[in-house]
């Protein structure tokens, strides 16, 4: 549930986190080559999901993106509406998974936003 701002950096935490947490992609709307071609674009590594009838957005409360969902392992939800920083995000897996640091050294997403792609994600996020 990430539009382009947030995209480099959530894939970076991907990489840094694998093993430990588990990241999915959620597109709300748009045709699929929008959804393939925001894909592409990031060179998103970790799944993606389409979402058109908005039932995992209905599901975790989502009313807009950008938004990030957590899930414990023990299914406590927290949901964070709007951008999330590499810090925060960080900071965030870390207490997801008990205070471990990420299992690979892959720096946070160096990417100033002027770099980033403007406009919105597949979805309108």
């Amino acid at each position: 549930m990430i539009c382009n701002r947030e995209a480099p950096s959530v894939e970076a935490a991907s990489i840094r986190w694998a093993g430990q947490v588990q990241f999915v992609g959620v597109a709300w709307t748009g045709t699929d080559e929008a959804f393939q071609g925001f894909i592409d674009e990031h060179a998103l590594t970790f799944p993606q999901i389409s979402d058109d009838a908005a039932e995992v957005f209905d599901r975790f409360e989502v009313p807009a993106q950008p938004a990030l969902v957590l899930v414990a392992a023990d299914g406590t939800v927290e949901r964070l509406l709007g951008a999330v920083d590499d810090t925060a995000l960080d900071n965030l897996l870390s207490a997801l998974v008990g205070g471990a640091a990420p299992s690979s050294t892959v720096p946070p997403s160096t990417v100033p936003p002027s770099t980033t792609t403007s406009g919105t994600g597949p979805d309108g996020g």
